[in-house]
């Protein structure tokens, strides 16, 4: 009885011993994992560009996609792109997002590497507008052509033949302020989160 008592006694020291190991074992794993979640840094970096056709005019995005990015961090629905173009102007190229059907439009080059399309950060936008020359109802019209060959031009809606609309294309630099466009770093930012 004496021999069964110790050898219990032994197997219950053991026992808990071994539980108590593997409780230490535990908390030491969730220390390690814990310090290992405090300790990692987020190493990633905005990407420079983002690839978005062949020149063939293949787009890798589709235009809700692009007018989801250009659109990401704008609130008011009137200043929200409502179609995208492909434009050429001089041998550049450019994505255009036009507003509110028409109201603006905002063109950010593109680079053009073996036939891959991308867009790189830059730094500066296209603004196109259009003013009454005496007109009251002036929209922005793009003529769609093909990949790369639609044009911006202004149209007059006001009904009358001598009213003309002049269309003008102004650079901006940086992005926001009162012109609600995203910077470039942003759009290709917003671009490289699509899914």
């Amino acid at each position: 009885m004496k021999k069964t008592l110790t050898i219990l006694t032994i197997i219950s020291i053991a026992a808990v011993s071994i539980i108590a190991c593997d409780k230490n074992e535990d908390l030491k794993n969730e220390e390690d994992s814990s310090e290992l979640k405090t300790n990692s840094i987020d190493t990633r970096t905005s990407p420079t560009s983002v690839e978005i056709a062949n020149i063939d005019g293949t787009l890798n995005y589709t235009e809700a996609q692009l007018l989801a990015a250009f659109n990401d961090d704008i609130t008011v629905q009137a200043l929200k792109a409502t179609s995208v173009h492909f434009l050429e102007a001089g041998g550049e190229y450019q994505m255009a997002f036009t507003i509110n059907n028409g109201d603006a439009g905002y063109a950010y080059d593109l680079v053009l590497d073996d036939d891959i399309v991308s867009i790189a950060s830059g730094t500066t936008v296209d603004k196109h507008t259009c003013a009454g020359a005496p007109c009251n109802e002036c929209k922005l019209i793009t003529t769609v052509v093909s990949f790369f060959e639609d044009k911006y031009s202004c149209d007059c809606n006001q009904g009358c033949n001598d009213c003309k609309c002049n269309h003008t294309v102004s650079t901006l630099t940086g992005g926001g302020g009162t012109d609600p466009y995203p910077a470039y770093s942003d759009l290709v930012n917003y671009i490289a989160e699509l899914p």
